[in-house]
């Protein structure tokens, strides 16, 4: 009778015959036989010897209970940590680890009933169930370990599976727990590979971040499945997600291909004794990769044909054109029409001196700006086209930044206003940000680093534009001067000594122009190979080279991502905007400060010959001028420094190409070798 009662322990079953010591806690408890029991002290050696099985397996039956009550209930409602592993993981795992747990302990139930038959023979001993229960002597303490691990880290309860297999002298039954798990795992990535779903609830190593949008959650990530491929599986789910996002009513959400996917996953045969086959996941998602990969991207590349779903080809010309400036005639219009609002504000925050830009005075300029896009828009028949309804333009979206344009800059001389103009016309160009509205698919070919290289690009080519556009104002302005000073040399008065006086006005306008001029000479020839170095050299070349490359070359939609943000860093590197050595940000800090050279000659000429001419007779005009004749030779001797520092670095840098190559597009015609 006793050695039934015994038996019955051993099931994690307390009875009359056993007395539990130190019972603070399942775990730290003692199960003895009660000291009334009559029994030799040999037997009863052997039997405490075998009771250390029944806490253990008492501990096990109720963590598996306390965890399948906390999964049955909503997540928050309850507290502990059993109910940790339900809520922290997801619940499916949970209810997985369950179920291994209990086939675990199905077969140790089955071993002691199979010895409850033999109790009654005579012969049968305690020394007979410490022989046949010989194995779990080591498999409970191990089980019983690894659960109260999992208590303590439940979002590690796969890792520590793993580690358990690998490493544990009980690898047997814990490849029993590991296969229910891994199979949720394998089904979780098979439902997000194929369809591109996600649990609900957390767990999985792939979890929304509420953007619409998948990320890793390292903590969730099982030990044995490398970093490399869980990149992969993320991908390949992105690649469903996109197609799952273009479905139309006729389409089939996934190939045929893809569904032998989902039976493979789910049929074991990844899953080998319980452990998953990385190698042959590997090929399963290199295999999805292609499948999905490949028809996404043509679906992609070609679009549908309607304004709804343009395609990739027509998306990137449109981006070619506006975010890359590459319709010059479009962006040199909406640099004249831009410059003509910003002068008027500028001329008239510098007028007055003021320091600090309130809120209205931000909003009318912004509106202006915006106005004046528009309107180039129109005139330019861009409105028309398809991809057109997808930009928008912005300008001084954040106020606080037109507030700090205008502050002094300690020059309090001549040279201050040109200064100060030069700043905020960089400054605001700087805000100017053209947007494009990608279909949902095409959008995941251009990440952040892709869409601010694009910003950056735009920026930049704006910039030297509206320089361009500034020193061609020059060069009329002078015109329209040198044709008044001639009207005011032929229809002067008839007397004698006024027309002498009159020849010697025009002598000394015309003396006071040709500095000007010259200087506006030197200027344009740099701009207008900088800029034809840029459009040509950089965006033209570059932009049409990624355009054949996806045209031809490219099959899936990660290598044409790639593809994307390669290009569009190679147009930032060429184009000097990014400063990975010494060399590149010396050229890009002398570009910047060749150009604040022409804008402030600019706004010399403007402020002595536009604003003044317009009140002053031409005579007067030329004598603002010559005030500002030292200014102006200054500005020279500094453009030609900024200009030479950056020949002498290209000169010594000729064998990267980019450096070579704007060295002769800079030196055209020799024209510094010459000492041009």
């Amino acid at each position: 009778m006793m050695y039934k009662e015994l038996l019955v322990n051993l099931l994690g079953y307390r009875g009359s015959f056993i007395v539990v010591v130190g019972d603070g806690g399942r775990t730290a408890a003692r199960w003895t036989l009660h000291e009334d029991l009559k029994v030799d002290e040999g037997l009863r050696s052997l039997a405490e010897e075998v009771l250390v099985l029944a806490p253990l397996a008492e501990t096990i039956r109720s963590f598996v209970s306390d965890v399948r009550d906390a999964a049955a209930k909503p997540v928050g409602t309850v507290a502990g940590c059993r109910e940790e592993v339900a809520n922290v993981a997801d619940k499916v795992y949970s209810t997985a680890l369950c179920d291994g747990v209990e086939d675990v302990m199905q077969r140790y139930e089955r071993d002691v009933e199979s010895l409850y038959g033999e109790a009654d023979h005579p012969q049968f001993s305690v020394a007979q169930i410490r022989t046949a229960l010989g194995d779990w002597f080591d498999i409970l303490p191990a089980l019983a370990q690894l659960l109260r691990d999992i208590e303590r880290r439940p979002t590690q309860m796969l890792t520590m599976l793993d580690t358990a297999v690998r490493f544990g002298a009980s690898r047997e039954p814990m490849l029993v727990i590991m296969k229910r798990c891994n199979a949720v795992v394998l089904h979780h990535i098979a439902s997000w590979v194929v369809w591109g779903c996600l649990p609900e609830q957390p767990g999985f190593f792939i979890e929304a971040n509420g953007d619409d949008e998948a990320e890793l959650v390292p903590l969730f990530q099982p030990g044995y499945l490398p970093t490399a491929l869980a990149v992969k599986i993320l991908t390949v789910g992105r690649y469903a997600v996109s197609k799952r996002r273009g479905k139309t009513h006729d389409d089939s959400l996934v190939p045929e291909d893809a569904f032998t996917l989902m039976r493979c996953l789910c049929s074991g045969e990844v899953l080998q004794q319980g452990q998953v086959n990385v190698t042959l996941l590997e090929d399963l998602m290199a295999f999805t990769e292609k499948i999905l990969g490949h028809e996404l991207w043509q679906r992609v590349y070609n679009g549908a044909g309607d304004e709804k779903d343009l395609g990739l080809a027509v998306h990137l010309k449109a981006i070619g054109s506006y975010l890359l400036c590459l319709r010059g005639d479009l962006w040199r219009g909406f640099a004249v029409a831009s410059l003509e609002v910003l002068t008027k504000f500028g001329s008239r925050f510098l007028e007055r001196k003021d320091i600090v830009i309130d809120d209205r005075q931000a909003a009318s300029v912004r509106e202006a700006v915006a106005s004046a896009f528009q309107r180039t828009a129109m005139v330019y028949g861009v409105v028309k086209d398809p991809a057109f309804e997808r930009v928008s333009f912005s300008c001084l979206a954040d106020d606080s930044g037109i507030k700090k344009l205008v502050e002094p800059v300690g020059i309090t001389d001549r040279a201050a206003p040109s200064l100060h103009f030069s700043q905020y016309l960089l400054n605001v160009t700087r805000t100017m940000r053209l947007s494009y509205a990608l279909d949902p698919t095409i959008s995941e070919l251009f990440d952040a680093t892709s869409i601010e290289l694009l910003h950056n690009t735009f920026s930049h080519c704006m910039h030297v534009t509206n320089t361009e556009v500034l020193l061609s104002r020059v060069w009329t302005t002078c015109m329209t001067v040198f044709k008044r000073l001639n009207s005011e040399s032929r229809h002067g008065t008839t007397t004698r000594d006024l027309n002498a006086k009159n020849d010697e006005k025009v002598q000394f306008g015309i003396s006071t122009l040709k500095p000007l001029l010259c200087l506006r000479r030197k200027m344009a020839f740099f701009i207008d190979n900088l800029k034809f170095y840029m459009m040509t050299d950089v965006l033209h070349t570059k932009f049409s080279a990624l355009e054949r490359r996806l045209e031809h070359e490219t099959e899936t939609f990660e290598a044409a991502k790639a593809s994307i943000r390669s290009c569009l860093q190679e147009i930032s590197k060429d184009a000097f905007l990014v400063d990975p050595d010494k060399s590149n940000h010396l050229v890009l800090m002398s570009i910047r400060q060749a150009v604040q050279c022409c804008l402030r000659t600019w706004h010399i000429c403007y402020h002595c010959l536009e604003e003044s001419g317009r009140e002053q007779d031409v005579f007067r005009a030329m004598g603002a001028l010559a005030d500002y004749q030292s200014v102006l030779a200054e500005l020279g001797k500094s453009f030609d420094r900024h200009v030479i520092d950056l020949y002498n670095v290209l000169s010594r840098n000729t064998q990267v190409n980019k450096y070579r190559q704007l060295l002769t597009r800079l030196n055209f015609n020799n024209y510094y070798s010459r000492g041009g």
